[in-house]
């Protein structure tokens, strides 16, 4: 036994010396080759798994003398990688020799999706797996190899539809194959806050997903001129999404869902590019096979471009004087009020053209009368329905809508309108709009209340993101019942904009129900919207001025309301709301108590309401209101409620920014006008048109000329604003 453990003593001696050595030996720098890592594949998915969509292929590896460092893979459906690996170890290895580096995919993770890519459908495929891995001392491991086999449908065809359609019920969400957009667009020169340019959404499926493996799929787009064949051009994007140059034909597969196109997209690398016409959207799609579906999705549309060339462009909404409902209405000859535009545009442009060159140096270009432009009804569509190729062509739109119908137009009709100056504004378009009874007889509203805008209720929409309206006061037809007219004018605290009064001799001569006035019945008003909305710009031009200003009148009889009284002091005020500027009381007298009260002096209740302060007969004791019967007679000023309400205004949205220097304090805006309306709630062309001074210049020119004047500086003034501060 002792010399058994004596023998275990000298071998494990012998072992250790042994250690010490070779240790030593590597201390003194002799090499050992790199040993090359080994890689596995993980259990799933098995060999010979049979796939209908993108697997994810798990694998580890392990280096005994380092790390690893990278993973290498390469899928290969070819006829030679199948059958080199059908034909046995030593055909596979000469094979995987020969493959080019750039045939390996490297990765650092430990598994991948695997699309093995194929371009037959309906068919069975094989795909020979290969996976490698890399050391740190670039050893590369024995490839392992297994074979995936994938079948494939090929993807449902795309349904598409136009970016800004939410409302219609034909298909899923209104996405369909084949798609047409029944609307002229504008193609604007870039999309802003304004103009979405057009765009369009699509939906994809495959029939191979399944919940949990959804197909991932890809689209490409084609835009083709109609009438040209020229396709529109798309962007190419760097790895940093930098513009780097331009593209025609079909598009680079993208898993987006979406494209949005504007003008300058074209423009920029084709500056001629035609943007007007018919145009035709082709969609196509496949799956990570690279299979596609045998259907393009299709869209047809019309677009033109918004050139602004020309300077003004005049629209005749009037009704023509017809049958005998008109005499309601007060109608003129509607080519009396033409006439007048014909009449005051020339000189007003002729003066707008003066106070640019005194005023205004920031406006570099001259305001042209040769670019303005006169269409009746019979240019447009059917009641002053004007064409988006019509109006595109002009900076700034002048529409008169003077003698309001008996009603309402249709309602297709009155959205095609709107439809038409809402896309015009959009892309830069300028809108001067006047009108009488506008709100009821040109956009069916109707009342006085709080505009409410909607997909639904579009003219409310339209006076709200349009002219910034916040409430209407709307005038109904003129009838007997009614209180007797009165506006007489319109008042301004703009320096170069004229007060306006109502021509006499034409309201005398205009027929309201057999009746005759020096003033116009049906005048709208509105409130204006005084919140401030980024950087937009909005005021008052001009307000009612009501004949009753400076009217009194004599009531008799009255039977006040009593607030309150004591056996010698009654307070009373009028029933009649509308009595509010009372100036004089002349008698109180207490029918029931047959008592007179002493008129002692006026007072205002915080409503806003006059207070009549009488002493009473203090042996008559308290009056009553539910009691006594009164008969007071006063004199007041019967002031309209539609009295100093606003009748014009001008509107500016304005897209900007504002960057500071940090350093200094100081900043700088930046403002883009996307677009300007001006509305008159009252008709120019009944105005007195005298001449009259021109302020600042001298001279005189006709009150409506001076009014054309300020529109032309305003639809001129520079589309791009700078201004800065601080420091």
């Amino acid at each position: 036994m002792l010399n058994a453990k004596r023998a275990l003593l000298i071998a494990v001696l012998i072992t250790a010396l042994a250690g010490v050595y070779w240790g030593c030996s590597r201390l003194t720098g002799d090499n050992d080759e790199n040993q090359v890592p080994v890689v596995f594949f993980v259990n799933v998915p098995l060999d010979s798994t049979v796939f209908n969509y993108a697997p994810v292929v798990h694998w580890t590896g392990h280096d005994p003398d380092g790390i690893v460092v990278a993973y290498q893979y390469h899928d290969d459906s070819t006829r030679a990688a199948v059958e080199a690996y059908r034909a046995g170890d030593a055909a596979l290895s000469q094979y995987i020799a020969s493959l080019p580096e750039n045939a390996w995919i490297s990765t650092y993770a430990t598994s991948d999706t695997i699309y093995l890519r194929r371009t037959e459908a309906d068919s069975v495929t094989e795909h020979v797996f290969m996976i490698r891995c890399v050391d740190n001392l670039n050893g590369v491991s024995p490839v392992k190899v297994r074979t995936y086999f994938r079948t494939n449908l090929p993807p449902n065809a795309p349904r598409l539809r136009w970016a800004l359609d939410v409302a219609r019920s034909d298909g899923e969400q209104g996405y369909l194959v084949d798609y047409s957009i029944p609307d002229t667009l504008f193609w604007g020169d870039t999309t802003t806050l304004t103009y979405p340019g057009i765009g369009f959404l699509w939906q994809g499926s495959d029939p191979d997903s399944r919940e949990l493996n959804i197909i991932p799929l890809t689209f490409s787009y084609l835009l083709v001129n109609v009438s040209t064949g020229d396709t529109f051009p798309y962007a190419v994007y760097d790895d940093s999404n930098r513009v780097v140059g331009y593209g025609v034909g079909w598009s680079p597969w993208t898993d987006e869902a979406q494209v949005t196109f504007s003008a300058s997209t074209a423009l920029i690398p084709q500056p001629n590019f035609p943007l007007d016409g018919q145009y035709e959207f082709f969609l196509r799609v496949r799956d990570d096979g690279l299979t596609g579906s045998d259907t393009v999705a299709h869209a047809t549309f019309t677009a033109v471009y918004a050139r602004f060339e020309r300077e003004l462009l005049i629209l005749d909404w009037n009704k023509h004087p017809a049958g005998p409902q008109d005499t309601r209405l007060g109608l003129r000859d509607d080519q009396e009020i033409i006439q007048f535009y014909q009449s005051v545009i020339p000189e007003g442009i002729a003066l707008a053209e003066q106070f640019r060159q005194l005023f205004r140096p920031d406006m570099t270009e001259p305001i042209d009368l040769d670019t303005a432009w006169y269409a009746d009804k019979d240019m447009a569509n059917a009641n002053g329905h004007v064409p988006y190729d019509l109006i595109r062509h002009f900076n700034a739109v002048l529409i008169t809508a003077e003698n309001p119908p008996i009603t309402p137009p249709a309602t297709a009709l009155m959205r095609d309108r709107i439809k038409v100056l809402q896309d015009y504004m959009d892309v830069g378009g300028q809108v001067i709009l006047v009108g009488r009874r506008l709100f009821q007889g040109y956009f069916n509203l109707s009342g006085a209340y709080a505009l409410q805008p909607s997909a639904q209720n579009i003219s409310d929409t339209y006076f709200s993101r349009y002219h910034h309206l916040s409430t209407i006061g709307g005038k109904s037809p003129y009838a007997p019942t009614d209180p007797a007219p009165d506006f007489e004018g319109v008042n301004t605290t703009e320096a170069l904009l004229p007060n306006l009064r109502v021509d006499t001799t034409i309201a005398m001569a205009l027929n309201w129900r057999n009746n005759h006035f020096p003033c116009l019945p049906d005048v709208d008003y509105f409130g204006r919207t005084t919140t401030q909305s980024g950087y937009d710009y909005s005021a008052t031009l001009y307000t009612y001025s009501s004949a009753t200003v400076n009217q009194s009148y004599n009531v008799y009889n009255e039977d006040c309301e009593v607030i309150s009284s004591t056996p010698s002091r009654a307070y009373l005020v009028p029933r009649d709301t509308s009595h509010s500027r009372v100036l004089d009381v002349t008698r109180v007298y207490n029918v029931t108590r047959a008592v007179y009260g002493q008129f002692e002096y006026l007072d205002r209740a915080p409503s806003g309401r006059p207070i009549i302060v009488v002493s009473t007969p203090a042996d008559a004791g308290a009056w009553n209101d539910t009691l006594d019967v009164l008969e007071v007679d006063y004199l007041y000023i019967p002031v309209s409620t539609s009295h100093n309400q606003p009748v014009a205004n001008v509107y500016a949205r304005i897209q900007g920014q504002v960057e500071i220097d940090f350093n200094t304090g100081r900043y700088l805006f930046t403002g883009v006008m996307r677009f300007r309306s001006i509305l008159f709630t009252f008709p120019l062309s009944f105005m007195n048109n005298d001449p009259i001074p021109i302020p600042f210049i001298g001279g005189e020119a006709t009150a409506g000329s001076q009014v054309i004047a300020w529109c032309m500086i305003a639809a001129n003034e520079p589309r791009t604003l700078y201004y800065g501060g601080g420091g």
